[in-house]
């Protein structure tokens, strides 16, 4: 979408204040073709997955299988470009929450993923670690390290790398509610600090190219930004706005990306109730600005996953309908050209598509997505050959 295009767009929505968000006239569904393969066929049901595409063409995917022993474990899938599927345990022993992300350092050549398992080291009591797990890629040992020990109730991790191959982590500590941040320089050690209280929910982190650190979260009934430098103990945070409903899901989809001067930009829900969710951003110039620009309806809330790459924004989610939800969809909504258009990547409702699912665009506007099937225990990978207008 071009951005004059897109900012009248925004401008003309921005009225509603969120006060409503009717729905526009239906999106035109796109005949694509998508190329379907099966990652791993477990038979247990799968959940979070996290994807992630390498310059390389490499595809990436993290993700949690809940097992048939009732140990919910971490696995990890990798596909070179023109290659095969393979896939290894990260976590095989250790009971792991469903909440994980990943990060590639296409630099350093490592993939890093953060998650949260239970009881870790057996015997001490202390629940829901935060924990990381990095290699090369293409190696084939995980180097696995405490982020947070001493605090319990870790939840909701988000990771991204800055361009030194520092790592940087956001995450709560449920019960409490704390909203905190994780630090780890090349060859360092972790270092921990207190953003906030009261903000048991999703998070999304960013690091611009002088290393000031931003992050947008969810808390209580509202979204929230927190950012500071690089060499700051304080962090500073306001409010973007302060009437959200996110629903019944703290895992709702947030993602905080920065412009080509730095400024942050979050893609948001809010929950309207009666099947119907808002998309929205926000924009900070000098003061934040938010805006509805799309709405989806009967959408299953967890399955909601939003992605921005290169003025493109994309919405993925499982549609239900029909009686009791028994027609279950993964859909595709994405601009293209200052238009909204819908794509069905699977249609095959028997399969239960998409509860779970992330994305990642490729540089040359291949949109790649990973996700459950859930009836059948199945992990999926979706490619479009069609590039974006």
């Amino acid at each position: 979408m071009k951005k004059s295009l897109k900012m009248f767009f925004l401008a003309f929505l921005s009225f509603a204040l969120f006060t409503a968000c009717d729905k526009e006239d239906d999106d035109p569904i796109v005949e694509a073709t998508w190329q379907i393969e099966i990652v791993d066929n477990t038979g247990s049901p799968l959940s979070y997955n996290k994807l992630a595409t390498d310059l390389s063409g490499g595809n990436h995917i993290a993700y949690v299988d809940e097992g048939t022993d009732d140990v919910v474990k971490l696995k990890y899938a990798y596909k070179a470009l023109n290659g095969t599927w393979q896939t290894e345990f990260i976590e095989n022993v250790e009971e792991c929450q469903n909440w994980i992300d990943m990060a590639l350092d296409t630099i350093a050549n490592k993939i890093y993923v953060v998650y949260v398992i239970d009881n870790k080291p057996v015997g001490t009591g202390i629940d829901s670690w935060l924990m990381l797990a990095e290699k090369s890629i293409g190696g084939t040992s995980w180097t696995k390290t405490p982020i947070q020990s001493e605090l319990n109730n870790s939840r909701y991790p988000r990771i991204t790398i800055d361009k030194n191959s520092g790592i940087h982590v956001s995450y709560s500590r449920g019960g409490v509610g704390d909203q905190y941040y994780a630090y780890r320089p090349l060859n360092g050690t972790f270092s921990i600090s207190l953003i906030t209280e009261d903000g048991d929910a999703n998070s999304s982190i960013a690091v611009d190219n002088n290393l000031n650190v931003h992050i947008a979260y969810y808390q209580s009934d509202a979204l929230r930004y927190a950012t500071k430098s690089a060499t700051a103990t304080e962090w500073t945070i306001t409010d973007i706005k302060t009437d959200i409903d996110y629903g019944s899901s703290t895992t709702a989809s947030l993602s905080l990306f920065l412009n080509a001067e730095n400024k942050p930009n979050v893609l948001f829900f809010n929950d309207l109730g009666d099947d119907t969710q808002c998309v929205g951003l926000a924009n900070f110039s000098t003061s934040w600005n938010t805006s509805i620009f799309s709405a989806i309806e009967k959408a299953n809330v967890n399955s909601l996953n939003v992605f921005h790459k290169s003025n493109f924004d994309y919405i993925t989610y499982q549609e239900n309908i029909g009686l009791s939800g028994q027609h279950f969809d993964l859909r595709l909504v994405y601009n293209s050209s200052g238009t909204w258009k819908t794509e069905i990547v699977d249609g095959n409702s028997d399969n239960r598509a998409g509860s779970f699912n992330s994305v990642s665009v490729e540089n040359n506007g291949r949109v790649n997505i990973a996700y459950n099937a859930t009836t059948e225990g199945v992990l999926k990978f979706a490619t479009s050959n069609k590039l974006n207008d």
